[in-house]
């Protein structure tokens, strides 16, 4: 759990307004654009007002509020019917195959989907909390020559992160990593196939991501259930995952104008088949992780080629989706959950 070390001024229980030609329009939401090298063009503010020592800033497509210091500096993002929220926390730098990306923004999860109240409590506890791993660190923590790490589970050690290879044919999902049969609200059981052991294909690598380990709180996950939970597969993911389509698939590349609206975090889906025949032209899934040094917008995936996740050993494809590069190309759409 998020630990408070320090005091932010707030008003009341956590709840602010909106204020437009100075009349209050009633509670709202955090959300937004990013910091440093993922700063991009956002659309025009709709809404502004204050709560406590914040500043508030309401913004469209998708509906999100942006959280902002006295300063007017970008604080965090947090998304109408999304559980993932981005906010300013310490730099860091990912480096991989002579690509690295330097960044300051953290994505966490929340205990359920951001309904449009702000928890000033609950923000300081993300701002604040630079040690626990957010889903862009736990994502490196299965890269190439990712030292193993173990968990405490039932009062058995279990290797939750380590190295993961690609599970190909069916796929890996995350209980083949790690080896366990897993049960869903629903009563449905999975059992994990030995030959995926510490393996992971790409929607497996999401749900591993989000829905087991958490940063603490967790997407729930199902096998069919729709529009609340994470789903198996990656066409599954994109229809019907919970939170919120922020580029629309129509079976073509997207303009570059629809990237602005990305945050690290969000799930990129493409259709990556030379036959273009995949169910709803959508058969891949990947991470969102900003600009790299070099300007390119950079995602991280679990691919055959490269033989588990990786977003910068690079075997002729590199990771960018901006440009006329094959992922771009490739590129159908994008969901922030």
């Amino acid at each position: 759990m998020w630990r408070l070390r320090g005091v932010v001024r707030r008003s009341g229980g956590g709840v602010g307004g909106f204020v437009r030609g100075g009349v209050a329009l009633g509670v709202l939401a955090f959300l937004a654009g990013c910091s440093d090298a993922e700063r991009l063009t956002q659309p025009s503010k709709v809404e502004e007002g204050v709560l406590g020592s914040y500043l508030l800033e309401r913004h469209q497509d998708p509906d999100r509020t942006i959280i902002k210091d006295e300063a007017g500096n970008w604080l965090a993002t947090f998304t109408r019917g999304a559980y993932t929220v981005a906010y300013r926390g310490s730099r860091r730098i990912f480096s991989e195959g002579g690509r690295t990306v330097n960044t300051d923004t953290w994505v966490r999860v929340l205990p359920q989907p951001f309904n449009g109240v702000v928890d000033t409590l609950l923000l300081a506890e993300m701002l604040q909390d630079t040690v626990t791993p957010d889903i862009l660190g736990l994502a490196m923590q299965y890269i190439e020559g990712a030292p193993p790490i173990f968990d405490n589970v039932n009062g058995q050690m279990r290797q939750i992160a380590g190295d993961a290879g690609y599970g190909d044919g069916i796929g890996a999902d995350f209980n083949d990593y790690l080896g366990i049969k897993w049960t869903y609200p629903s009563g449905t059981t999975s059992s994990a196939d030995a030959k995926f052991f510490r393996k992971l294909d790409c929607s497996g690598y999401v749900r591993m991501l989000y829905g087991y380990r958490g940063t603490p709180h967790k997407v729930p996950l199902s096998l069919t259930v729709k529009y609340t939970t994470l789903p198996r597969t990656s066409y599954n993911q994109y229809d019907y995952g919970t939170g919120v389509i922020l580029i629309e698939n129509k079976l073509k590349q997207p303009p570059a104008s629809a990237l602005a609206v990305l945050q690290p975090g969000d799930l990129l889906f493409w259709d990556s088949s030379s036959s273009r025949d995949t169910p709803g032209g959508i058969n891949h899934v990947g991470i969102y992780l900003g600009k790299d040094t070099a300007g390119r917008m950079r995602f991280i995936s679990s691919l055959p080629s490269t033989d588990g996740p990786a977003f910068g050993r690079s075997s002729g494809n590199d990771f960018i989706i901006d440009g006329s590069g094959f992922w771009a190309r490739a590129l159908r759409g994008a969901r922030r959950l």
